[in-house]
């Protein structure tokens, strides 16, 4: 039996999986991210704690699936990286990508480059995340570290020169460095000679599920891999479970809810106008050639319903909380609820902005609390959609969503309502670490190529479909949800 191995190096787990080349699951294993936190409110990763965490994952698959494993894939979170020296060891401990180190580097770099010069360029709005600013904070507060680096390698490329011994980036990790030409499709020579940062520190970029080389003789000692086996990068986690989603050609969007939701729209070409410049929402490359993405975010969709369950419902279970917003009847609650508890996202980028529920009466019961959580995250989604269409010009007909909370039917049906259009919900929750797994297969000759990957997989989904009485009540409602965040500006930034 063909075996395909899928791993995703995640900001709180380390996965490793084994899919039929038809993308069933066989075997998962899962370690915490090991991780420590700083005096100033940080985050670091050993790297060396991370392969040791990843290796085990591996050796657990290995010993429940005994089949020829013919590939191995790898995803990641994007923005934290490894520095490495000439030894291939870490220089420095990974920065966590939420790290708040990095800002005095962000500010400098927008007074010396510039923020729209640099979405000209890269797609993306400056904030402290991207790698090239864990550069310059290395380079100014570790020197030796810095002068010791050989190469910057994203975790998913980490692991991948650890299963290899091979340095090398892909175009969706690239992106999120901040040193990368979006429309070039190449590292920006002049911005890091400019910002002084060592262009040797950047390895050569090969296209998601480009064949890197095989498991070295070490890494099949500590992993029960073959010695041997192809291995591909797969990328950003986001991009690459688009990929298993199916999220293939223009005008198809996942949307992806845990703690945040993530959002992609796949458009045709960067779209590095005015107009997005204005929406504050990324771009990047998808693992599919010549195929781009719109990228948007709420930092806390999922992360309202956690906090909605734990502090307001005592740390009720998931079924009281549907059978609550079950209770609240059918259609809008009038309650508007905006989902800022970690600030604003695009496309009104607003850190300061904090959650609110308006609209509550002495006659606002329990369950229609509970549902108007529900219902503001479904509108700042839409919000979401609604720039993204704006910019391409095109609608986005198929949407596909995964993630825990796509296991919750009164939240998917508002999504549909208030979105007036069919959601597909994947019944597979492991989307990243099958996309690895199929970026793998690719590198592996296992398919010709990603879109043939995807179109392989046999996915179990259904369809919520929006029902047009309802969703005209949520539309009428939008319309007064639309200008919440700024009516309430004054107050949280007065």
């Amino acid at each position: 039996m063909a075996v395909l191995i899928g791993i995703d190096v995640g900001t709180t787990h380390l996965k490793a999986g084994a899919f039929t080349p038809a993308g069933e699951l066989l075997a998962m294993a899962t370690r915490p991210t090991p991780a420590a936190s700083t005096p100033e409110g940080g985050a670091e990763y050993d790297p060396e704690a991370i392969w040791s965490g990843v290796a085990a994952c591996l050796a657990e698959v290995r010993r429940v699936v005994q089949g020829q494993v013919v590939a191995v894939g790898i995803a990641s979170m994007a923005e934290s990286g490894v520095l490495v020296d000439g030894g291939g060891s870490a220089a420095y401990p990974a920065i966590a990508w939420f790290d708040p180190r990095t800002r005095p580097q962000a500010e400098r770099l927008g007074k010396q480059v510039g923020r729209e010069v640099l979405f000209r360029r890269t797609g993306l709005f400056l904030m402290p995340k991207f790698g090239l600013l864990k550069l310059l904070w290395i380079k100014e507060h570790a020197p030796g570290a810095y002068a010791r680096g050989a190469a910057w390698l994203s975790m998913a490329e980490w692991i991948a020169f650890k299963l290899t011994g091979r340095l090398a980036s892909c175009p969706t990790l690239a992106s999120r460095t901040l040193a990368f030409d979006l429309t070039a499709g190449a590292w920006m020579d002049d911005l890091l000679a400019e910002v002084g940062v060592r262009r040797a520190l950047f390895c050569e970029i090969v296209p998601e599920g480009a064949p890197l080389g095989g498991v070295t003789e070490a890494a099949a000692g500590l992993t029960g891999l073959p010695a041997g086996a192809p291995v591909a990068l797969a990328g950003h986690d986001h991009p690459c479970a688009a990929l298993a989603a199916g999220v293939t050609g223009p005008g198809q969007m996942l949307d992806s809810t845990g703690t945040a939701e993530a959002v992609i729209g796949a458009m045709a070409g960067p779209l590095l106008t005015p107009a997005a410049l204005a929406s504050e929402i990324s771009q990047g490359p998808l693992p599919v050639p010549g195929l781009y993405a719109l990228q948007a975010g709420a930092p806390a969709s999922g992360g309202s319903v956690e906090w909605l369950r734990q502090e307001l419902l005592g740390g009720a279970g998931y079924a009281d909380l549907i059978r609550l917003a079950e209770e609240a009847g059918e259609g809008p609650t009038g309650l508007l609820y905006l989902p800022h508890l970690a600030g604003g996202g695009p496309p009104r980028v607003n850190p300061a902005s904090r959650g609110a529920l308006v609209g509550l009466s002495y006659g606002t019961t329990r369950s229609q609390v509970v549902k108007a959580v529900l219902e503001g995250t479904a509108y700042e989604l839409r919000q979401m959609v609604t720039a993204m269409e704006d910019l391409t010009g095109t609608p986005f007909t198929r949407v596909v969503v995964t993630g825990g909370h796509a296991r919750n039917p009164v939240w998917l049906q508002i999504k549909a309502d208030v979105l007036a259009r069919p959601l597909v919900v994947l019944e597979a929750s492991e989307a990243t670490l099958l996309g690895a797994a199929l970026l793998g297969g690719v590198g592996g000759g296992v398919y010709g190529g990603p879109v043939e990957a995807a179109a392989a997989v046999r996915r179990q989904s259904r369809v919520v479909s929006p029902r047009a009485e309802v969703a005209g009540a949520y539309a009428a409602v939008y319309r007064r949800y639309a200008g919440l965040a700024e009516a309430l500006r004054p107050v949280y930034e007065g």
